[in-house]
């Protein structure tokens, strides 16, 4: 899962396009694309670090952390800073793709906004030529 780009459909309400987990200087950070803009945040295991994350198609101060939650699943949470809500994402390897769940803490709606299957970016681009 680490160092590949992977891609989800756009029909989901946070307009998840892609994301990328790597290591760097021994930290997780999580790269990823929300609708047209895209976030990269160094995530921190037992402590929180500071970043920024689209919240209703504006830029929006979080904090993150990450942790293993067996062998292979990465959970991350970015809290919004000065805001109630929280998203959890979910990272758990699928063979050659990644289950992808992206949960917030409070809404007036489902709390649930994805729950999909991603896949390499380069399978994708393969199967388009």
């Amino acid at each position: 899962m680490l160092g590949t780009t992977y891609s989800l459909a756009s029909n989901q309400p946070a307009d998840l396009r892609w994301f990328r987990l790597d290591r760097t200087d021994g930290r997780l950070v999580l790269t990823l694309a929300l609708g047209d803009e895209e976030y990269r945040n160094v995530l921190g295991f037992g402590e929180w670090i500071p970043g920024e994350l689209s919240f209703r198609g504006e830029p929006s101060m979080v904090a993150s952390a990450a942790a293993w939650t067996d062998q292979s699943t990465v959970e991350v949470t970015s809290v919004f800073l000065g805001a109630p809500f929280a998203w959890t994402l979910t990272l758990r390897p699928n063979g050659a793709h990644v289950d992808v769940i992206l949960d917030q803490n409070v809404w007036f709606g489902p709390s649930r906004m994805i729950r999909a299957t991603a896949a390499p970016a380069e399978l994708i681009e393969d199967l388009s030529v």
